[in-house]
């Protein structure tokens, strides 16, 4: 059940656990993600014991360009958090970043975990409108949580309830 076909916007597209090979292209979808980008390294740690990192490739999986987005969860003690998603720039708009986090929160409900959770930057209205869209509320705000240039920017802690 990790690895499946979902059929997004009339266009086959294979969800599938993350492997070393991936890391390389998931970290450069990372790093066009402004102030949030992640290293390798922090990647390659993904793929250790309780981490749920999964990909969604657009064609042929076995090949790194059709890699379009990632998805890392962190799923313990009967609960599930989403630590980081991306989707490629060129894909933006195109319901694969929602295709693929509902194939996660499915994941989450066969596991019988309680809960999800996540933080997102109070100025991602589009993630936002993402995670509610699936059943997101906000719960709490972080204040200064994440970087910003110069300064700190507040992220809301959003929960879905299984």
């Amino acid at each position: 059940m990790l690895t499946k076909t979902l059929i997004v916007n009339k266009q086959e597209m294979i969800v599938r656990p993350m492997t070393v090979s991936d890391v390389p292209v998931v970290a450069a979808i990372s790093q066009e993600e402004k102030n949030s980008s992640w290293p390798k390294n922090l990647f390659y740690d993904c793929l250790k014991e309780d981490y749920l990192p999964l990909v969604i490739t657009k064609g042929d999986s076995g090949l790194a360009n059709h890699t379009i987005g990632f998805i890392v969860l962190l799923n313990q003690v009967g609960e599930s958090q989403l630590i980081k998603m991306a989707v490629r720039k060129s894909c933006y708009r195109q319901g694969i970043g929602k295709a693929l986090l509902r194939h996660a929160i499915t994941l989450a409900g066969i596991q019988h975990l309680k809960h999800m959770t996540l933080e997102v930057r109070v100025s991602n209205q589009a993630a936002i409108a993402l995670y509610e869209s699936c059943d997101f509320s906000v719960i709490a705000t972080r204040r200064d949580y994440y970087p910003l240039d110069d300064a700190r920017e507040d992220a809301l802690v959003m929960r879905r309830v299984f």
